[in-house]
């Protein structure tokens, strides 16, 4: 097992967004700039002053210094983002141990993981975003994670089938919030014992669908969801379990950029990610373990855990408003922003693309990657 991150989560200098109780009067306000559209976030000014270098990854996992010029190509947001379901922690703690993150003798704060559930909340909202509920369930301590429950295609949501018997039961009550809401569920079809984790190792990028795999989802569902989307599915393999879904390591901020983690994949799939991404903010180690991957966004405002100086000075200079919205005590058992939400607004499917049965697009090498500008 991997050594355990706890206490890394407060290396970030961004101060976090609250929703009250915090004293604004005694922060020297000459040094901050403020993002009125949010709850009060400050970024010290010194930082967006420090000229930054663009880190590209090889395939040895390492990052190579470029020059981070802005490019002549306008970014197109993302299409989806802005409606999402989340389950109340009421619930919630570590009661097994299903990923390195998980200790039963480091459980939550449970009061603490209630504030920063509700703080994240009111930080989406605040934002722009739509935020749905579904129920908790009693038995179900890790519902919370709903991001896990299926991949919403348009009016269709792919369930999840979860690997760990502790989860499996989340399936049914998921069903159950689409269908009362008149929405189509569909279940993967294939081998008994496929594994598919939903939006925690799935995302649609620039035309197609990135998917991970090795921890929690299997690469033979990737082929189920390529017949059912038709679309291209590029497999990427996760090799650290520490980052064990793909949305830890892999967070799109629209159709140039997006914040990844080379480290979490094999070198098949850092070739992929390259030719896929034409701008990325690689992450050195010690700040993809904030898991600031694991963020939200929401137009040009970044919902995230945690910010490390470096990423939010690119991330500045790339136009987005960054709001930290602390969610401590969920990163125990081994989840952040992302994994609170799942997006009820994406479509993914391709009508123009029929595979035939038996015949799905699938991409684990790097050539012949095509990519929808």
């Amino acid at each position: 097992m991997f050594p355990d991150a706890r206490g890394k989560f407060e290396r970030a200098s961004c101060l976090p967004c609250t929703l009250q109780g915090n004293s604004d009067d005694d922060m020297p306000l000459q040094k901050f700039r403020y993002v009125d559209h949010l709850l009060p976030f400050y970024l010290k000014e010194e930082q967006s002053l420090i000229v930054i270098e663009r880190s590209q990854m090889d395939n040895s996992n390492q990052s190579k210094t470029a020059n981070q010029a802005s490019t002549s190509v306008e970014p197109t947001p993302l299409s989806w983002g802005k409606s999402y379901l989340m389950c109340p922690p009421d619930y919630f703690g570590v009661f097994y141990e299903i990923n390195p993150w998980m200790h039963r003798e480091n459980r939550p704060d449970f009061e603490l993981a209630i504030e920063q559930w509700h703080n994240l909340v009111a930080n989406l909202r605040r934002a722009g975003a739509k935020v749905e509920m579904i129920e908790p369930v009693k038995e179900l301590p890790d519902m919370v994670y709903v991001a896990n429950a299926g991949l919403v295609d348009g009016q269709r949501l792919i369930l999840s089938r979860f690997r760990h018997a502790e989860r499996q039961p989340e399936s049914i009550y998921t069903s159950q919030w689409f269908q009362a809401r008149g929405r189509e569920v569909a279940e993967l079809v294939g081998e008994d014992d496929i594994s598919f984790e939903g939006c925690g190792d799935a995302f649609p990028f620039r035309g197609s669908l990135l998917a991970g795999y090795g921890f929690r989802s299997d690469l033979s569902s990737h082929a189920v969801l390529s017949r059912l989307l038709g679309v291209t599915v590029h497999s990427v393999k996760l090799i650290d379990p520490r980052f064990y879904h793909f949305d830890i390591s892999f967070s799109p901020l629209d159709n140039r950029h997006a914040i990844i983690n080379p480290a979490a994949w094999d070198r098949a799939s850092n070739a992929i990610i390259e030719q896929l991404v034409p701008e990325p903010l690689v992450l050195e180690l010690d700040e993809a373990l904030t898991f600031c991957a694991n963020s939200v966004v929401v137009d040009k405002v970044i919902v995230m855990p945690a910010c490390p100086p470096r990423v939010g000075r690119i991330l500045e200079r790339w136009g987005y408003d960054v709001c930290v919205s602390p969610v401590s005590e969920f990163l125990k058992a081994g989840g952040a922003v992302r994994c609170l939400t799942l997006p009820l607004d994406m479509t993914i499917s391709n009508p123009a693309m029929n595979y035939k049965e038996g015949e799905p697009k699938l991409l684990h090498e790097s050539e012949n990657v095509q990519l929808d500008l």
